[in-house]
């Protein structure tokens, strides 16, 4: 997996989005496979992503994602907010995201 920085985002690690599950959440917020999840609101690494996914979804809330995206236009962000909660498939969210490996 190719590691990238983005210098607009606080220098976070992207994450590449590998899978988005029908009729979820995350397919509602327009996450795509293939998104870079560069920053959160106020989350710096994957455990803090998950509280807040818990936080939100037993409150009625939702978090803020940003997603570095390539498509037939260029590379761009994209922001969205996503209302975690319970559905048909698995999870609060409906996307499944791979940490980026440090050299």
């Amino acid at each position: 997996m190719q590691k990238t920085k983005c210098r607009a985002f606080l220098w976070l690690e992207l994450d590449v989005t590998i899978q988005v599950q029908a009729g979820s959440p995350a397919l509602e917020a327009g996450v795509l496979v293939g998104d870079k999840l560069v920053q959160t609101d106020s989350i710096k690494d994957m455990s803090t992503l998950q509280k807040q996914v818990l936080s939100a979804a037993s409150s009625g809330g939702n978090i803020q994602l940003d997603f570095y995206r390539v498509n037939d236009t260029g590379p761009h962000i994209y922001s969205t907010r996503l209302f975690p909660r319970a559905f048909a498939g698995k999870g609060l969210t409906g996307f499944r995201i791979i940490a980026a490996e440090s050299s």
